[in-house]
């Protein structure tokens, strides 16, 4: 036999046979200082349930609760209440904006496009909260021609650069 197959082998029975003589743990119920604690714990749960009973805090903290909640849904309903006066006030100055007399023109800077056909003069409207001019009216352009327009380019100059 090989030495090292020996000694595994050696190991191996020598486990077997110390294995029985070893001592196995007591049954932890049985053991004394487990049980007093345990009946300390018992005695002490005991005594916070004569105390919760004598004292009536449970009450108290239901009802500061309720108060809690109650503070909270006001304070809701007034920052609600707040937001919406905002709300009302900028949509009375954007109103006085559009309102306010004097020349609706579009900028000089604005491009002139001969696809478009304008359907009246400018007027002024609120878009997005804010008060802008708008010209309205139709073209004979499609949303992905106008579009190349605009970054000025158009395909055959695409079809060119891309491989």
């Amino acid at each position: 036999m090989q030495p090292q197959i020996r000694l595994f082998s050696f190991l191996v029975i020598s486990c077997l046979l110390v294995v029985p003589f070893l001592r196995a743990q007591d049954n932890p119920l049985n053991d004394p200082d487990l049980k007093a604690m345990l009946k300390e714990a018992q005695e002490m749960q005991k005594e916070a349930k004569e105390l919760q009973k004598q004292n009536p805090a449970s009450q108290d903290t239901k009802k500061k609760l309720a108060d809690m909640l109650s503070q909270a849904k006001e304070e809701e309903a007034r920052q609600e209440d707040q937001e919406q006066r905002e709300k009302q006030k900028l949509q009375a100055a954007l109103k006085k904006q559009v309102e306010a007399p004097g020349p609706i023109v579009l900028p000089d800077w604005t491009p002139s496009t001969p696809e478009f056909k304008a359907a009246g003069a400018p007027t002024r409207k609120i878009v997005e909260d804010e008060v802008r001019i708008v010209q309205t009216g139709t073209s004979s352009l499609t949303p992905e021609n106008s579009g190349q327009l605009a970054s000025g380019s158009n395909r055959g100059e695409q079809s060119q650069s891309e491989p």
